[in-house]
Parts: C-alpha cells; sequence; structure tokens
C-alpha cells in the first residue's frame, strides 16, 4: 500500500499582482485525493508563510510548496532549511530568480505536473546578518532600485524598469570594505551583489557561473562606470556576458563581512530592508531540500 505525498500549497493571494483562482482549480484537478493529501493554505501577512510552514513540518507534511514570488519562496524555504521536508515552487511573482536557476517551470500546470514526479535535490542556503538569502542579496544600486521599488505600490517586471531608470542618474557609487579569509579589499562599487543563484530574476544574470550546490557565495562587484555604457551593462547582464566587461569583478568565499560607511538598503531575494554598517554573509551548504524541474 502506498503512502499519499503530504503536501502543503502556501498561497501568496496577492504575489505578482495576479489571480490564484487558476492555480487552486489545477490542484483541484490535478492531485488527486487517492494519491495526495493536499492542504491549501493562504498568507495574510508579512512572515506568515514563515508560521505556516513551520506548523507544515510540524505536522510532517513532505513538501511545502510556496505559491508567489522570491519574497514568499525566501518565507517558506527560511523555515525549511535543515528540516526534511522539501521545498516546492510554482512561480507566480515578479522576477522568479530561485524558480528560473532551478528550471522550475513557469506555467503553473507544467510546475504542479513536475511537483507529482517529486524529484528532490538540495540546494544551499545563504545568511546575510543572519536573514536567509537563497537566490541574492547585494547592497548599492540594486537594493536603492529595489527600496523605489518597493515603494511604487505595483509589481512587474515594468514597474522595476521605470525605478531602475528613475534611480540610475542620481545614485552615487560608495566605498566598501571585503574581508574575506584571503585578506582584506577596499572597493569603490556601483553595487556589490552575493549570488547564490545566478540571476535576480527575469533572466538576468549578474552571477551567470554560480553553482546553487557548490558550497560558495560568489561576490559580484559592478564598479562605476560611465553613464553612457549603461546600454551595455544592461544587454550584458541579459546575455551572461558581465564577467566580459573590465568593470565586473567576482570571486568565490564561503563567509564575508562587508564595511560600509552608512547603514541603509539592502534586498534580499528581490525583497527590501534596510541594515547597518557591517553585513557579516555566510553559508550553509547543502542545507535545503527542493522539488528540482
Amino acid at each position: 500500500m502506498n503512502t499519499k505525498l503530504k503536501i502543503q500549497f502556501v498561497i501568496n493571494p496577492i504575489s505578482g499582482g495576479k489571480s490564484k483562482k487558476k492555480v487552486l482549480e489545477l490542484i483541484e484537478q490535478k492531485m488527486p485525493k487517492n494519491e495526495f493529501e493536499v492542504t491549501i493554505v493562504f498568507t495574510e501577512r508579512e512572515n506568515h508563510a514563515t508560521e505556516l510552514t513551520k506548523e507544515a513540518i510540524e505536522a510532517g507534511k513532505d513538501c511545502v510548496v510556496a505559491v508567489g514570488g522570491d519574497g514568499t519562496i525566501n518565507e517558506v524555504a527560511q523555515a525549511l532549511i535543515g528540516s526534511k521536508t522539501a521545498l516546492g515552487i510554482i512561480p507566480y511573482g515578479s522576477g522568479n530568480g530561485l524558480a528560473r536557476h532551478l528550471e522550475v517551470y513557469l506555467s503553473p500546470l507544467k510546475a504542479i505536473e513536475n511537483l507529482k514526479k517529486f524529484k528532490v535535490t538540495s540546494i544551499d542556503a545563504c545568511f546575510i546578518n543572519d536573514k536567509p538569502f537563497f537566490c541574492t542579496s547585494g547592497v548599492g544600486f540594486d537594493a536603492y532600485v529595489s527600496s523605489l521599488f518597493a515603494q511604487a505600490g505595483k509589481r512587474g517586471f515594468q514597474t522595476y524598469v521605470k525605478s531602475t531608470l528613475k534611480a540610475f542618474f542620481g545614485y552615487k557609487p560608495e566605498i566598501y570594505t571585503l574581508q574575506t579569509d584571503e585578506g582584506i579589499i577596499e572597493v569603490k562599487a556601483f553595487a556589490i551583489t552575493f549570488a547564490n543563484a545566478s540571476q535576480y530574476g527575469n533572466n538576468a544574470y549578474i552571477a551567470p557561473n554560480a553553482n546553487i550546490r557548490d558550497g560558495y557565495i560568489d561576490i559580484c562587484i559592478l564598479k562605476p562606470f560611465p553613464k553612457w555604457k549603461m546600454p551595455l551593462l544592461g544587454i550584458s547582464l541579459f546575455l551572461k556576458l558581465l564577467p566580459k566587461l573590465k568593470y565586473y569583478q567576482s570571486f568565490r568565499v564561503k563567509n564575508v563581512l562587508l564595511k560600509r560607511e552608512n547603514a541603509g538598503a539592502v534586498h534580499i531575494d528581490g525583497e527590501n530592508l534596510s541594515l547597518g554598517t557591517q553585513l557579516k554573509v555566510s553559508i550553509q551548504p547543502q542545507s535545503l531540500y527542493v522539488v528540482t524541474g
């Protein structure tokens, strides 16, 4: 007698600005009760997905599926670190960076069909001042754009592009100190990204060679550049060509301490928050089980 797979779907009803009616219908149609024990819950506030996931672990669920964007996925995944319960993803966000890196289907139908196969692997989890991230985190221009995006009141790729253009001409690079096991680096940077996965989302590859299972954090430094070269950087970002530019530098570490003159914006898996002048970044290898594409 086969044991039913116990799956909890955690749905963010507002992620991506899209209705979740279709995914509810697909779950009902494609996950028969004789094969799966399905629970569906909805988030009602910030960090609610984390609370719901902890309850799912205690209830012995085999998988918790995040239905939302990278922010929702982060809230679910952080509760799953170190547990035997796997993370599933049905992408419904603006960028879907982690889903794209893991080659999870963007189509809800295909993502659900793939979940049924239950092919599980383990990936690394990263932390910035003990706050988990699974895709990317960083400071500088990208974090500033993330803060504007959060204030825009409307999600989506077009809003992100507008926020980027609004920020670009007034933004000034800062000086950062990076302390690693290999030594200390002081650098003036337009942006510094800590990458576990290869991209921010929307196939914008900040760390084209990043491996989410190698136990290393890719530090990606974008140095100041002439403003007229912004289109070149934008094209290179989407064509995985940033490493070929002289304004780009990257290396891999297991731990790093970043120091900056002023506290301010930090982006974590696409979400914005404010942190202090010292940021400790670390990695916990192979600590999260995830259903892949």
